[in-house]
């Protein structure tokens, strides 16, 4: 069973690319239908259309005007075209590091025999949701980021699409640069496809909703009997490990459930080394099981003791660690899903943001091994514990399902 495949795609003109290509889906707010201030070529129209002011929703009618647009768009040539076989190599770079990687089609059957791997629950209404918005905006623009084992054969395929050869697209979306090269000649194509299809396994690391209702997009047209194969193949955007970055993702709470703070140390003392330091550079995690603790304006530099460090994947977690030892049994927040004294602070500002907070917890960040090794367990990570950079950009390579 192949992992991805070559594709039939449109990726913007380059000299509107960056007009075009819409920032991540989680960082867009919801427009409305009294209208908010985008350009008009912006694929944001695509990702999230307008809702209604009033229910706060999306109509069949908006979303199937949105693809409409799209399909005009592709008329008026403000997209080239690439016909399969097409494979896409895409870089971004920013401040903090440069991560490439290759855009293809993901097979739903390998989602489902588990060679791509989950490490988050899904919530079934949001696969409804978002199974729906693709199936009457037909078409994929959004892409599952997925990361690998790093193996010799990708990482030289990779660099011989780039080495000597200009990006077909080349442009600045405010701090990131983006590229992207269009692999179409057939040989490279192969060694590209023969490269990744070795792989035993693949990890979604953002997209997990995405990727679930592609899987239900695909079902539905099996039980009609669909010809073709389109619906058994997602966009994807894959990444060696060693091209993966996470960053922290904080916590931050309200209050202390009236313990005070002098005590609060103290009872931390049971399951931790203490030392309260001068700065808060001075609390910031250095390795796995340190924690940083801003008390009002009081920094605590954490280092869960030896005795409290598990040899279970998951357990081992500073999430985790955080969660049993201080949160759920000091602070009583039991569920930190839905308890509103806590909140999450994720990303490259998510360390200042703490000196914010009454409380704030920094966590060292996750490391992409971690997320692979609790996801090859069937396991799903805690709550807000990955902050993977950069995050993709939609609709610099597209897919309609026609």
């Amino acid at each position: 069973m192949a992992l991805i495949r070559a594709l039939d795609a449109y990726v913007p003109r380059p000299d509107v690319a960056g007009d075009v290509v819409s920032p991540p889906i989680s960082s867009i707010d919801a427009a409305t239908t009294e209208g908010d201030a985008i350009h008009p070529l912006s694929f944001r129209r695509v990702m999230r259309p307008p809702e209604d002011p009033q229910t706060g929703e999306v109509d069949d009618e908006t979303l199937v005007d949105s693809g409409l647009w799209l399909r005009d768009l592709i008329e008026h040539d403000v997209f080239v075209h690439h016909a399969r076989p097409a494979l896409f190599v895409y870089r971004l770079t920013t401040d903090l590091a440069t991560t490439t990687g290759l855009v293809a089609d993901v097979s739903v059957r390998a989602l489902e025999a588990d060679r791509v791997r989950r490490h988050e629950d899904t919530v079934a209404d949001s696969e409804l949701t978002v199974t729906r918005h693709t199936r009457l905006i037909g078409a994929y623009g959004d892409p599952v980021a997925l990361a690998h084992a790093s193996t010799p054969d990708i990482n030289r395929a990779i660099a011989r699409v780039m080495d000597g050869s200009q990006p077909d697209l080349d442009f600045e979306d405010g701090d990131i640069r983006q590229q992207l090269w269009a692999v179409t000649n057939e040989p490279t194509v192969d060694e590209l496809l023969d490269a990744y299809n070795a792989l035993e396994k693949i990890y979604i690391t953002d997209g997990h909703h995405r990727s679930a209702a592609a899987a239900r997009y695909a079902a539905v047209h099996r039980a009609a009997g669909t010809p073709g194969d389109d619906h058994e193949w997602f966009l994807g955007a894959l990444f060696s490990e060693d091209q993966v970055r996470i960053l922290e993702f904080n916590r931050c709470v309200d209050d202390t459930q009236g313990i005070d703070h002098d005590e609060f140390v103290r009872r931390l003392g049971a399951t931790f080394r203490v030392e309260e330091v001068s700065s808060a550079d001075a609390a910031r995690p250095g390795q796995r099981g340190d924690l940083g603790l801003r008390l009002a304006d009081r920094w605590f530099h954490l280092r869960v003791l030896p005795e409290f460090v598990s040899s279970d994947p998951y357990d081992s977690l500073d999430a985790v660690i955080l969660q049993d030892h201080i949160l759920a049994p000091l602070l009583g927040i039991d569920d930190p899903r839905r308890d509103e004294r806590l909140r999450f602070i994720g990303g490259r500002d998510a360390f200042a943001a703490l000196a914010e907070c009454s409380i704030g917890f920094a966590l060292f960040p996750t490391s992409i091994q971690q997320v692979m090794e609790i996801a090859d367990r069937g396991l799903t990570m805690p709550p807000k514990s990955t902050w993977f950079e950069p995050k993709l950009r939609g609709g610099i390579v597209v897919r309609l399902l026609d």
